[in-house]
């Protein structure tokens, strides 16, 4: 790397050029090494018979449908949600690595790091933004003009922008109160089609999110822990059994362990939308009802992998534990409690939706889940590789749709 000028516009214009190779070389090898494969296939899937405005019309349909449908509060939900998965997935590449985290510690680059990230972000989402710009392209291709709905579409680009860089900078309440705020705004032009109290919403939204995110880290950093705020905290006169459950508790908590299992909270949400249009898209009841008992399936399977995430975490614990006479048993126990309990919460939801299709009997999912989930833990403690194999997952899955096909009218 070239040494950095000492600020300026050339020193901007570097620092985006090393995140720029920095995010190629961390998540497009494949694309940079086989790019002319890459090049055809997209020329490939091309329709040959259709027009290039015919093609820019369809893929704008989703923006179109945002901003003009009857849903567009999921439509909005749907492309966010993408946009988070899309961040997550790449969080580390998009961030810089461990090498940015010393590069911003030197002079003149930490004030820069807000435009770098925008500007990655711009390049690294042109697959997501294409809708956008197609829309923006259709609109003004039918009518010569820009209209207060290109203006919008525009907006919303910028807002999706705004969530994803707050999950990149840690600023998750930022990024919570931009979405919520777009969302409202959504609503009201839906509703009323007022273009000043959108684009005020719009507007004053980031701004005053960012300031609630300024003040909550200030009084994060100033303010003393006080006890509400000591979490799953352990204690000598607890039971060694509900110590284990604690100290498990709180490994899942951890930062790092949120952010992994982000994608299996988006995940639940997919489901929740699937439940509740299932009917409108035309799908006959027991075809919805076997695709949501099996979108239990990943559920048992990733509640059941965090087995081996507890005992990669306590692995250099070990000897300490056989000091003090707690046995794997013990440890087992402790991991499968903690699983259950997250296993049953996370079921709520497929029998909350279920509930009103087969009645009383969708509960019967909680136990069913929860035997193939005690034989699943057990096979992952017994295994040496901490690795989850694809056999014993295979006969657990179909173990559990059986039981629910006996059980489980459809």
């Amino acid at each position: 790397m070239k040494p950095l000028a000492p600020g300026g516009r050339a020193l901007f214009f570097q620092l985006l050029g090393w995140r720029l190779r920095f995010y190629a070389d961390a998540s497009l090898k494949l694309l940079i090494r086989r790019w002319q494969i890459w090049c055809l296939l997209l020329l490939s899937l091309s329709p040959a018979d259709m027009p290039f405005a015919a093609q820019i019309q369809v893929l704008s349909k989703p923006v179109e449908y945002l901003l003009s449908g009857s849903d567009a509060l999921l439509a909005w939900l749907g492309i966010s949600l993408l946009a988070v998965a899309w961040t997550s997935a790449q969080a580390d590449a998009l961030r810089g690595g461990p090498p940015w985290d010393y590069l911003r510690s030197l002079p003149h680059i930490a004030t820069l790091e807000t435009k770098l990230d925008a500007c990655l972000l711009l390049i690294a989402d042109l697959p997501l933004l294409l809708p956008f710009i197609a829309y923006e392209f259709s609109r003004y291709h039918a009518n010569r003009g820009f209209e207060f709905d290109c203006l919008l579409a525009a907006a919303l680009t910028v807002q999706l922008l705004l969530i994803q860089q707050g999950l990149l900078r840690g600023a998750r309440l930022f990024a919570f109160l931009t979405f919520a705020i777009s969302l409202c705004a959504l609503e009201i032009h839906s509703l009323e089609s007022s273009g000043i109290k959108v684009a005020g919403l719009l507007l004053a939204g980031p701004v005053s999110a960012a300031g609630l995110q300024t003040r909550w880290r200030k009084r994060i950093v100033t303010d003393k822990p006080g006890p509400s705020r000591r979490f799953a905290k352990l204690s000598s006169h607890y039971r060694p059994l509900v110590n284990l459950i604690l100290i498990n508790l709180r490994s899942l908590v951890q930062h790092h362990e949120l952010s992994v299992r982000l994608p299996l909270l988006i995940y639940l949400g997919g489901i929740v939308w699937f439940g509740t249009i299932w009917q409108q898209i035309g799908l006959q009841t027991p075809v919805a009802i076997g695709l949501l008992l099996i979108g239990v399936v990943p559920l048992l399977l990733q509640t059941a992998s965090l087995e081996i995430t507890l005992r990669s975490g306590r692995k250099p614990m070990q000897s300490l534990y056989a000091s003090l006479g707690i046995s794997q048993q013990r440890l087992l126990l402790a991991d499968l409690l903690i699983l259950e309990a997250l296993f049953a919460f996370l079921v709520l939801v497929p029998i909350a939706l279920l509930y009103p299709i087969v009645g009383i009997r969708a509960a019967l999912i909680l136990p069913l889940g929860n035997i193939v989930l005690a034989a699943l833990t057990w096979l992952y403690a017994l295994d040496q590789t901490h690795k989850p194999r694809i056999m014993p997952k295979l006969i657990v899955s179909i173990w559990f749709l059986a039981m629910c096909y006996w059980f489980i009218p459809f």
